[in-house]
């Protein structure tokens, strides 16, 4: 018997329709993950950078901070940066002469050469500027010698900063004797000065520090309790060194939290926590407060009451300082992408007069310097300010807040 042959298993073969919808697939994959990568490069280039930095304090609207007028954190005066920048300092710098400055910027003789800004003062208020730095000379954030972060200020110019102010009168004062002059009636010297550093970075010792006791100027470094860990940041050492170099220490918080964000309960363990282990490390009282990224409201100056700060400071553009607005004081963002005379700008009290400026020069337009606290008041007769060392004290309740 003959048995039936059974057929020969044949081996699949390759068809070339689906080969071709294959290859396909796999070449738009690719295409789209290619133009996936250009598109995020620079973003994440960008991103890169941007973990070192603080984060930019965001525009409030008066719903997220239900406040008076007088604690309304106002839009901070920006320094109008500019495309093509002024020569560096840096190349200059050896001889320190604002004079050879003024020759090779134009932009900067005429901020020096303009006459003191015209301000209405009213009775209790004292002309302060108080400027706010973060980084200083961090070499991530330069590109030959240029500051590429608006957080970043360059060692040259941070030192032509300081050079400036001293060639044009000013004296160096701390938070706390802003707040001593106001409470207290204590005396300040002529053309007062605040410089703060923000979050406690390392280059704030070992850069901005050297360069403050070069030029015999003091400064407030607010810091959060949590970060003196050494690298990035401060140390305890460090801090206690700038303490005894005559530099105030303040208040960051204690891990740089937004304070609108958290409950009662969390904020006020970060204000509070954040002063007592400062005091307890460096054997100080700590006499204010820097709001994180500038942000605050009733319950959070209430807070910041109750912790035993004397003052405590945000953002803002005016120079004005009063009673009123002791827990919100106002402080101007020094741009690493700024000018000098951008920086000058920001001053109440220039060079016109003075061996810079022998000639007389126009009288510079008086900016809105007003509080909303004093927008009620009577307006007196403008008169130009040439010394604050002298004030007169009045009291306002603390329920105004």
């Amino acid at each position: 018997m003959i048995l039936p042959q059974r057929p020969q298993r044949t081996q699949r073969k390759l068809k070339i329709p689906l080969l071709h919808f294959t290859l396909s697939v796999w070449l738009f994959l690719a295409a789209f993950f290619e133009s996936r990568i250009a598109f995020f490069a620079p973003q994440q280039a960008r991103a890169a950078v941007n973990t070192l930095m603080p984060l930019p304090a965001p525009l409030v609207t008066p719903s997220a901070t239900a406040m008076d007028d007088p604690l309304q954190p106002r839009p901070p005066a920006w320094p109008s940066a500019t495309l093509k920048r002024a020569p560096s300092p840096a190349a200059i710098m050896s001889a320190t002469n604002v004079d050879k400055w003024m020759r090779a910027d134009a932009a900067l003789q005429a901020a020096i050469c303009m006459t003191d800004t015209q301000i209405n003062l009213q009775e209790g208020q004292i002309v302060v500027p108080i400027l706010l730095y973060h980084f200083v000379g961090r070499a991530t954030l330069e590109r030959k010698d240029v500051s590429t972060s608006r957080y970043n200020v360059t060692a040259a110019d941070f030192e032509a900063h300081l050079v400036l102010l001293r060639q044009l009168g000013y004296h160096t004062v701390t938070v706390g004797e802003i707040a001593a002059a106001l409470l207290d009636g204590q005396t300040l010297p002529e053309r007062p000065v605040a410089i703060t550093f923000d979050d406690g970075w390392s280059e704030q010792y070992s850069i901005a520090f050297p360069l403050l006791q070069k030029y015999g100027m003091k400064a407030t470094f607010y810091v959060p309790s949590s970060y003196p860990v050494g690298k990035r940041f401060m140390t305890w050492e460090q801090l206690v060194e700038l303490r005894d170099a005559g530099m105030e220490i303040g208040s960051h918080t204690r891990k740089h939290v937004n304070l609108l964000d958290v409950t009662d309960k969390v904020a006020d363990a970060e204000i509070t926590t954040s002063k007592a282990t400062l005091e307890k490390k460096l054997d100080i009282t700590i006499q204010s407060l820097a709001y994180p990224y500038g942000l605050y409201s009733k319950r959070v100056v209430a807070l910041a009451q109750q912790a035993g700060y004397r003052a405590a400071a945000g953002l803002g553009g005016t120079l004005l300082h009063s009673q009123t607005n002791l827990y919100a004081l106002p402080r101007i963002e020094i741009r690493g992408t700024a000018t000098l005379a951008d920086f000058v700008a920001h001053l109440p009290w220039r060079g016109q007069g003075t061996s810079l400026c022998p000639a007389i020069q126009p009288t510079a337009p008086s900016p809105d310097l007003q509080t909303d606290a004093s927008s009620a008041l009577p307006t007196p007769i403008p008169q130009p300010i040439t010394c604050t060392s002298s004030i007169t004290r009045y009291s306002l309740p603390i329920t105004d807040y």
